[in-house]
């Protein structure tokens, strides 16, 4: 099924494709998922994880962040960002930083190298290892306070556990001017909010294989835990 954008989105999200069609990036094969040393990929993180780790599959990455409208001054946060493709892809599309959460140090140094492959600086590309649901914490505040997209490829169990996490970023600050979104891939958050679009991304043309994008911002929020 076509993307159901509401109309203000249209326009934007058509420039959006040209600009990013006309700047060819690719993922080397290298960087895919494959079991490392630790054996931790693709296996369900012992400890806190949220979720197994399963990277986002890259045919989707141009068409998710362009649904997302993403700009020149994006500062895009990824929640459980694995090997970090979803920001390093966001940056190298013109993102102005890129920034992932990931709880398993094994995840944490493939996404670092992942960064450094690309020729990303510490000013462009960041990694927290980190537990998002210590929001105590000074580098996870500093992180949801300064994205304006917060992606997230987690099951519906673990968007439930951050539910109150999403709900803070989405209203933010009020001396923030900058509009929040939220996009999340596979899954939507629960009924407290209200998709602003949805759209089935062409996960692979092979296949058929199709993936689901939700977007959200401030005015998604139908309702208060």
């Amino acid at each position: 099924r076509p993307c159901l954008l509401a109309s203000p989105f249209f326009a934007h999200l058509l420039l959006q494709k040209l600009l990013l069609w006309m700047k060819k990036i690719s993922w080397d094969e290298s960087d895919e998922d494959e079991d490392d040393e630790d054996g931790f990929c693709n296996k369900w993180m012992e400890g806190d994880s949220l979720a197994p780790y399963v990277g986002t599959p890259v045919a989707v990455l141009d068409e998710a962040l362009t649904f997302a409208g993403l700009n020149t001054n994006d500062i895009v946060l990824d929640i459980g960002t694995g090997d970090g493709r979803i920001p390093i892809w966001a940056v190298l599309r013109g993102a102005r930083c890129g920034i992932g959460i990931e709880i398993d140090a094994a995840l944490v140094r493939r996404a670092l190298a992942n960064g450094k492959k690309h020729g990303l600086n510490s000013d462009r590309f960041q990694i927290i290892h980190e537990d998002i649901t210590k929001t105590d914490v000074k580098c996870i505040t500093d992180a949801l306070d300064s994205a304006s997209l917060m992606v997230t490829y987690l099951l519906p169990e673990a968007l439930r556990t951050i539910e109150s996490i999403l709900l803070t970023y989405l209203r933010g600050k009020k001396d923030v001017s900058t509009k929040r979104r939220l996009l999340t891939l596979g899954w939507p958050p629960s009924q407290a909010f209200k998709p602003l679009a949805i759209c089935e991304l062409g996960a692979d043309v092979h296949t058929g294989t199709t993936m689901d994008a939700f977007l959200f911002d401030a005015t998604s929020i139908i309702s208060a835990l």
